[in-house]
């Protein structure tokens, strides 16, 4: 029953990503797009909208569909190195969000709500996960 759900949002995925292909209205050549790890100072320079903004106008110089446009979105993540305290941001785009139905003590969530916060709540990244800070590593 399980692999039934897999295979459907498997399927999900592929056809939303053809589509996109088939209908991405940037042709040609692509251009080779990297997208920074901002610092604090940035951020505060440009302002966190701005710099959200010019990230997802980088991304859009490859992937500009109506699949774009109605299912996809951009994630803020951020690091801070718990010894200097240097912080990391940086702006993915997304499709999918896999989110928890459980919480870390295996309590199920009731609701969307409580799975978005579960989903987007600080950890401390330990072991082969840990940040390497560029300031103190």
């Amino acid at each position: 029953e399980g692999s039934d759900q897999h295979d459907s949002q498997e399927f999900a995925a592929y056809l939303l990503d053809c589509l996109h292909e088939d209908l991405n209205r940037v042709r040609g050549r692509k251009p080779l797009v990297t997208f920074p790890d901002l610092t604090a100072q940035v951020l505060r320079e440009k302002g966190e909208e701005r710099a959200a903004a010019e990230c997802w106008n980088l991304y859009l110089q490859r992937d500009k569909s109506i699949i774009v446009d109605l299912f996809q979105g951009q994630l803020r993540s951020q690091i801070t190195c718990s010894r200097c305290g240097c912080m990391s941001t940086k702006f993915d785009s997304f499709m999918y969000l896999s989110l928890p139905v459980v919480d870390h003590t295996g309590m199920p969530l009731g609701t969307l709500g409580e799975c978005l916060r579960e989903f987007a709540k600080e950890e401390q990244l330990r072991g082969d996960d840990r940040w390497h800070c560029p300031q103190c590593s």
